[in-house]
């Protein structure tokens, strides 16, 4: 639900902004992104380990790591709003924009604890719902102060954030109060550091590898672009959703698999989630116009072609996935630090390199390069902490080379110009008979006796 708000809103801003506006927004965005992961720490993530301990001691952990990384979170927006000069000049926007980015990041703080809680102790009805109703609540804000302005509007959407997150950070630290006991024991914050910093290479990494490249177009370009950019982006990150959900679903699985030698089983089943991604990225590919369309106003089309390009990416995200699992399995978590800190230091190299010469599209391909070759080094990874038994990626290869070969195809019929309804015929008659194809052949492979 929360992720359908997040595309929902999409053919509203993109009405209601223009692409500058639009742009401008996509770097606060990122702002937050990153600014939430120096002021949290991570800490978020210890609570789900301490809960399971069960050693009578949550409560007391609980109240001394929240009371911790709330000062520290305080320290760090007086530090950084220091910076919210320079950064705002360094990547040519105002400095409220990145001053904003800061305060929403600290109410995260509160906000990301209190869900890690709900998880932890699997209240999923309240654990959805309190998404569900931020998310509800910064659009409707959003929307209704975007439209009392009559410049900067993308300041409509930010105030919004603002204010809801304010709420929802309130309402979170009043839940907490009545799960946490209020005595200080410096032990949980060296635990929760123990846990927490470590993965901040991985988190920041992480987030150069999805976001960084809007912060450069802007720096490089100019907010126009990195709007349309965004929009192509997050239009061909759908299949994000898709490729997170199945990765959620298949973790449970390939660990009950792996841990009693089922290594058949594994291929099997992934080989058909593989089948599933790839074909509702050929999909996307195939109908973006249509889905540009629905989403953007004519502002935005020139988008078009990096959707396909974007899409590609998020298969090699699931394929990487699919690679990291066995690496998280053996808990050796430095080591996916250490792969994705070497992919995202190339994405920057490659986007100030590139972006320069060819313009913003540029983005797109440099970052599919850097997603590829993060699959590679965890699936050498992986091979490696596994002896070489892990799962085959030849017929999964495979396959995406035959879906990306009859995309090429589709693209060298249309460059000859025939009509528009001869096209969508094409597409429709092509799309009907991949889905035909890939069923039939998933349903075959899943009866089939591991």
């Amino acid at each position: 639900m929360t992720q359908g708000l997040a595309f929902l809103s999409i053919p509203i801003l993109t009405r209601l902004l223009d692409p500058d506006d639009y742009g401008v927004l996509s770097v606060f965005t990122a702002f937050v992104a990153v600014f939430s992961i120096l002021l949290g720490l991570n800490f978020h993530g210890s609570v789900s380990r301490k809960y399971y301990e069960e050693d009578g001691t949550f409560g007391q952990f609980l109240f001394t790591s929240h009371q911790f990384i709330r000062l520290v979170g305080l320290g760090g927006v007086l530090l950084l709003g220091i910076t919210a000069g320079p950064l705002a000049a360094f990547f040519e926007v105002p400095w409220l924009v990145v001053l904003a980015g800061l305060v929403v990041s600290y109410f995260a703080i509160t906000f990301n604890i209190y869900l890690a809680y709900l998880q932890a102790s699997l209240q999923s009805r309240r654990y959805a719902w309190f998404s569900f109703a931020q998310a509800f609540g910064i659009l409707v804000l959003g929307i209704t102060l975007i439209l009392c302005l009559d410049k900067n509007r993308y300041m409509g959407k930010i105030a919004a954030q603002t204010i809801v997150g304010a709420i929802f950070a309130a309402v979170a630290w009043m839940q907490l109060r009545t799960v946490w006991i209020r005595q200080w024991d410096w032990q949980h914050v060296r635990y929760a550091l123990h846990l927490g910093v470590p993965l901040i290479p991985h988190t920041l990494s992480g987030f150069i590898l999805a976001s960084s490249d809007r912060l450069i177009i802007n720096q490089l370009e100019s907010s126009w672009k990195t709007g349309v950019y965004s929009l192509a982006y997050a239009v061909g990150s759908i299949l994000l959703v898709v490729v997170t959900a199945a990765n959620n679903a298949w973790v449970p699985i390939f660990f009950r698999h792996l841990n009693a030698g089922e290594h058949e089983a594994i291929q099997k089943k992934s080989d058909a989630y593989a089948v599933v991604i790839i074909t509702l990225a050929f999909l996307l590919s195939l109908f973006a116009r249509e889905v540009v369309m629905i989403l953007a106003s004519t502002k935005y089309f020139e988008a078009l072609s990096l959707v396909p390009v974007i899409a590609l990416s998020s298969v090699f995200i699931f394929l990487y996935q699919m690679c990291v699992n066995y690496t998280f399995y053996l808990k050796q978590n430095i080591l996916i630090s250490v792969n994705t800190l070497v992919c995202g230091g190339l994405n920057i190299v490659l986007n100030y390199l590139f972006i320069p010469r060819h313009g913003y599209q540029a983005a797109a391909w440099t970052t599919l390069a850097s997603y590829i070759l993060l699959f590679v080094l965890n699936y050498l990874t992986a091979r490696q902490l596994m002896g070489g038994q892990i799962m085959e990626f030849r017929f999964k290869l495979a396959i995406l080379a035959l879906a990306t070969s009859a995309y090429l195809c589709y693209l060298f019929i249309s460059f000859h110009e025939i009509p528009w309804f001869w096209d969508l015929g094409l597409r429709t008659m092509i799309g009907g008979m991949t889905i035909f194809v890939a069923f039939r052949w998933i349903r075959g492979r899943l009866r089939s006796k591991a």
